[in-house]
């Protein structure tokens, strides 16, 4: 199996290359649980999410961006693909409804933000009116932020609105700029749970935002998943780009690709899969609930943060485990 998902269903190194979590007809792997993509888009042709997709909406302007490509830059099917992902994604059962703020070069506006959070918090509350025994709640991937610094009344209110409104869980990046989390939104919030990244060693990611604002670690260092998009996967013969043909393909086109990204967004975007695997099982539970579940489970004291700055002693040592 693809090691973030070998690595998160047990302690300790060395991976036993099995998942415990995998059973069909065990454990439940993600279902009746929607996961919201706020990111570039998700490209539903993909062979690791045909059929995972629910639905796609934009907070973007036609005007101003290319809306004909599901996802021209590629972050968010790769995060959608670690989410729920045929073979990649944590919660294969789950499905994912792609809210595209950001444009084709994966920047965006904190209002497109704003009003994608606000689409999203009412078609929740209208699932969760339905009461319907096929709905088993909701999350919501985040794996954006303002640069280091730069605080957004706005998004912080967004998110706090969303959280109390919905009660949902509200996943969210650490950030890559080695600086502290707290000084970023939305991952200073703590609606949020907020993720940083570590690699197959169970080391901290060097380009982690850290400190006491980051909740859990979660595997998000060259990890393998769903390529789409100009900007990321443009070739088959790319460094770190991989075929994989399925079988009901004809063609040797973008959406067989596979390839490598790191980041706290991958680290972020395993998180979510993990929650709507528990969601899924206790789907009464609120976003508190989910969250502690995921921080009391997590492993502790094992990620090598490999220094001793106040930052790193600040953050706590917790690494991502599914039970």
């Amino acid at each position: 199996p693809p090691w973030h998902l070998d690595r998160i269903d047990q302690n300790y190194l060395p991976l036993d290359n099995r998942l415990s979590f995998s059973d069909l007809d065990g454990t439940q792997r993600g279902e009746g649980v929607y996961v919201y993509v706020l990111d570039t888009g998700v490209q539903s042709k993909h062979a690791e999410l045909r059929g995972k997709i629910d639905s796609h909406v934009t907070a973007l302007d036609p005007d101003e961006d290319d809306l004909l490509d599901l996802d021209p830059d590629g972050h968010g099917t790769f995060c959608a693909s670690l989410i729920a992902g045929r073979t990649t994604g944590v919660a294969p059962g789950a499905k994912i409804v792609s809210v595209r703020v950001l444009n084709s070069d994966g920047a965006g506006s904190v209002s497109d933000v704003v009003a994608g959070l606000e689409w999203t918090s009412d078609q929740i509350l209208s699932k969760q009116a339905e009461n319907s025994n096929m709905f088993k709640g909701a999350v919501v991937l985040l794996a954006l932020g303002a640069p280091i610094g730069v605080r957004s009344r706005a998004l912080e209110n967004a998110v706090d609105r969303f959280a109390r409104e919905t009660n949902s869980l509200l996943v969210t990046a650490s950030g890559n700029q080695n600086a502290d989390a707290c000084a970023s939104v939305p991952a200073r919030s703590s609606r949020c749970m907020t993720v940083a990244a570590t690699d197959s060693r169970d080391m901290n990611y060097a380009w982690n935002n850290l400190g006491r604002c980051v909740d859990v670690f979660a595997p998000g260092v060259r990890l393998v998943g769903a390529c789409a998009g100009q900007n990321r996967c443009t070739k088959k013969n790319e460094v770190d780009a991989i075929t994989a043909k399925s079988s009901h393909d004809d063609d040797d086109d973008i959406e067989s690709l596979y390839g490598y990204q790191s980041g706290t967004s991958m680290a972020a975007a395993v998180a979510a899969g993990a929650a709507a695997r528990i969601l899924s099982e206790n789907p009464n539970f609120g976003a508190e609930e989910v969250k502690g579940i995921i921080i009391r489970n997590a492993t502790r004291g094992i990620v090598v943060l490999g220094s001793s700055s106040v930052l790193y002693t600040m953050t706590y040592n917790r690494l991502l485990r599914l039970h």
